[in-house]
């Protein structure tokens, strides 16, 4: 998917259905359409009964004119707001996305330091549309029906649309055993990504989970981000099946030995999950405490490679948490960092420590003991990673 049909199906994510029906009335209507150009005849929109569906038929209509169209429909609906952020973004095939600079003065270039110094010394370029490949792997029903961990499709989705929000391709897994994850992540460390079609991998697509797109083999770009929900026991998580996956194993698929398609690329690990340990971390009593389930995490893991970046949701050896409806603390508190520290152009590390001071400041119960959790990185990034969104 280009960049600029990836951008365009992000705007239309962003409206209700009724707006949508009102946004595709508008592109049947000759008065709205921009120059001399004609509307789109109303079978055309009826047949095109997916977000994803009108994006192609406006680029396959108006190749040179897209965006244009777009931002026409969106303020003839009210919709300003995102008529204005892609008016912000340049309208060419690729679509450049903004990227932060960090100049203080004239004539300084952002980020030198030192003659021979460069921006791309001290920041991952990121230019690839899409930026790169977003995995989730979500495990949520297992062998044993009372370990069905509830909330983790709501993490699950709102990691989808923060990361697809930052240009990202999303897929999941979901319900694998440990010799399924294994086969996975082994399919998503090769260059040639023709074997994950028809497989039961799934894209995120028009604000859902869907069958991978025929014709449309993911490629790796500049990063890879890869966040794992599931049980789990020290160092490792768990299969539906029970058994477990060490945490080590997992990354070692990515490094530069096992994975020469992402050498000298970030690649950022987010892993929610939880063990049948249960040693809860002490904290303050409050009133008014929701009550929770738990996760808890792993993991002695100190990454052997460069550019890794592993944000687990706790501490070894102590349980992280997880609300049946509303996800667990951790992932959604990256997803809220991220929009709200990407939009300024902040650094993935910088936004990470946001999270960890959110989530050490939450305060849950289970087992009416209180409760709290401190998330924790293993990082050898070695040049800031700034992910810029599609739009703002």
């Amino acid at each position: 998917m280009s960049g600029q049909k990836l951008t365009l199906l992000q705007t239309l994510d962003e409206l209700t259905a009724a707006k949508l029906d009102l946004f595709k009335w508008n592109l049947q209507q000759p008065e709205n359409i921009v120059g001399n150009l004609r509307p789109l005849a109303e079978g055309a929109l009826e047949e095109a009964n997916t977000r994803q569906k009108v994006v192609n038929l406006i680029k396959e209509k108006y190749p040179n004119d897209a965006q244009e169209i777009v931002m026409n429909a969106l303020r003839k609906i009210g919709r300003n707001d995102l008529a204005n952020d892609l008016e912000n973004i340049p309208k060419v095939s690729g679509v450049e996305r903004p990227q932060a600079t960090g100049v203080d003065a004239p004539g300084k270039t952002a980020g030198v330091d030192a003659p021979g110094k460069t921006a791309d010394d001290k920041m991952y370029k990121l230019n690839s549309k899409p930026t790169g490949l977003c995995v989730i792997m979500n495990n949520e029903n297992f062998k044993d029906p009372e370990a069905k961990r509830n909330g983790t499709d709501k993490d699950a989705g709102d990691l989808a649309r923060t990361f697809s929000w930052l240009g990202f391709r999303v897929l999941m897994c979901k319900d694998q055993t440990k010799g399924q994850m294994e086969e996975s992540l082994k399919r998503f460390s090769s260059k040639d990504l023709t074997g994950l079609q028809g497989s039961s991998v799934k894209e995120w697509s028009d604000g859902a989970f869907t069958d991978l797109h025929v014709n449309d083999v993911p490629q790796h770009g500049d990063a890879f981000v890869c966040c794992i929900m599931s049980h789990g026991d020290e160092g490792c998580v768990k299969g539906t099946d029970w058994e477990s996956l060490p945490i080590k194993d997992i990354t070692k698929t990515f490094n530069g030995q096992n994975c020469n398609v992402l050498v000298g690329k970030p690649k950022v690990f987010f892993v929610q999950a939880c063990q049948d340990k249960k040693k809860i971390q002490s904290g303050i009593a409050a009133d008014n405490i929701p009550e929770l389930q738990e996760d808890a995490p792993v993991v002695k893991l100190i990454p052997v490679d460069a550019d890794f970046l592993v944000h687990m949701s706790t501490v070894d050896n102590c349980v992280s948490f997880r609300h049946p409806s509303d996800g667990s603390w951790f992932m959604q508190s990256v997803c809220k960092q991220l929009k709200e520290g990407c939009r300024s152009g902040d650094d993935l590390c910088t936004i990470l420590l946001r999270v960890n001071n959110e989530v050490s400041q939450k305060v849950g119960r289970i087992d009416n003991t209180d409760a709290i959790q401190m998330p924790e990185q293993k990082v050898t990034l070695r040049k800031k990673l700034v992910f810029s969104p599609m739009f703002k």
